[in-house]
């Protein structure tokens, strides 16, 4: 048992100031920031750490900048993550390489560990094996949260405020049916898998590969002690027609020039529910909505993780300040201020999503970058969120 859960296991209230659901980055970094500000914060996470997750397993230049302005300087390092600068987009018969620098490739199993290893050094309690169901309520009371161990053991405890970073389709809030997230027709389902012993070493360290093929799309980026992270997203009608997952991820692979020499049938794979949703609100009393819990588009690109560890530090001083003293103004500002932010994010995300699952115009595209570089810029600051002037297209 590491230090944060002895912590965890001493935690007996019934009642805390801020309930932050879900820890990955966006529900460590907020809860980081809770704590720095000298609020009390309960941090509960349903899977027991280290785990493996779906992930592209890639921090862009927002995200690494955001994490250490956060305090979590030293937790990177520590991850041991590789410095990727580039993205090699590949279809069958065309590629590009972009440059794309200043990000950080890191399997989620490591990350999400050293953040939440930080995050109980600077004073968050944290519950692993502890899954959380917001409670209805129609008072203007506290929020009540019921809180379930990995041994069916429940409780309920209150807070003066609630933060949901649970990822895709909030499963805390399935009490809340104004909080359903509607699935977008058509969306991809999400896979992914680390090879970690004898992985392939024909993989530039630094560079992210994407394949894009006839069924979806596979990323391959080469992570920390030689591991590599491999993520994909595929139809479910292609899933079910294939039925080996291993299988449909070599073909994409195979077929774009992308070699890996590793048996991919004895990874331990992991699928998520279909990717692409937006959620029925962002806010109610007591309770804020960040990340992915809030609605996520494709593709795997590291701008989820970026996009909910903006999420985490926008919405700390509205949780500071619901803490202290609720108004119901704070969720309202919110639901219409994070409505706008998604819009924004989302916009380039689904232009992106949509080229990515129709292969002739990833090929149409990438032939046009081919032979206008500044079209390649705009692709890869889409893809970064990083400054055009730092960034180059190669063909």
């Amino acid at each position: 048992m590491n230090s944060t859960d002895r912590r965890a296991e001493r935690f007996a209230a019934d009642r805390v100031q801020a309930l932050v659901i879900g820890a990955g980055p966006g529900g460590v970094v907020a809860a980081k920031l809770l704590a720095d500000a000298g609020v009390q914060t309960l941090l509960v996470e349903a899977k027991r750490f280290p785990r493996e997750k779906v992930c592209g397993g890639c921090l862009n230049q927002r995200a690494v900048m955001n994490l250490r302005a956060a305090g979590f300087t030293k937790a990177l390092e520590r991850c041991g993550g590789i410095t990727t600068d580039g993205l090699e987009l590949r279809t069958a018969g065309r590629s590009l390489s972009l440059r794309i620098p200043g990000g950080l490739a890191i399997t989620r199993r490591t990350l999400d560990d050293h953040l939440t290893q930080a995050a109980g050094a600077a004073g968050v309690e944290v519950r692993f094996g502890t899954s959380a169901t917001v409670l209805p309520s129609a008072s203007d009371a506290l929020r009540r949260v019921q809180l379930t161990d990995d041994r069916s053991q429940s409780i309920v405890v209150e807070a003066e405020v609630v933060v949901a970073a649970d990822g895709l389709g909030a499963p805390s809030l399935a009490r809340l049916p104004e909080f359903r997230s509607a699935v977008r027709p058509g969306s991809l389902v999400g896979v992914g898998a680390v090879l970690r012993t004898g992985a392939s070493h024909t993989l530039t360290p630094g560079a992210i590969h994407m394949a894009i093929g006839e069924h979806g799309y596979v990323g391959a980026v080469r992570c920390e002690e030689g591991s590599v992270n491999l993520a994909a997203a595929f139809s479910p009608a292609a899933i079910s027609r294939r039925g080996v997952i291993p299988l449909l991820v070599r073909e994409t692979l195979d077929r774009t020039g992308i070699g890996l020499q590793d048996d991919l049938t004895q990874a331990d794979w992991r699928a998520t529910r279909q990717l692409t949703r937006s959620a029925g609100r962002l806010a109610a009393r007591r309770l804020f909505v960040i990340g992915d819990a809030g609605g996520y588009v494709e593709p795997f690109t590291g701008e989820g993780m970026a996009a909910a560890i903006e999420d985490a530090i926008v919405v700390t001083p509205f949780v500071i300040q619901a803490a202290r003293d609720w108004d119901n103004a704070l969720s309202e500002r919110w639901e219409t201020e994070q409505r706008g932010r998604q819009r924004n994010r989302q916009a380039a995300c689904r232009k992106l999503a949509w080229m990515l699952q129709r292969p002739w115009a990833t090929r149409l595209g990438l032939r046009l970058a081919a032979t206008w570089p500044t079209l390649g810029q705009k692709i890869a600051q889409r893809i970064s969120a990083v400054d055009t002037n730092e960034l180059q297209g190669v063909a």
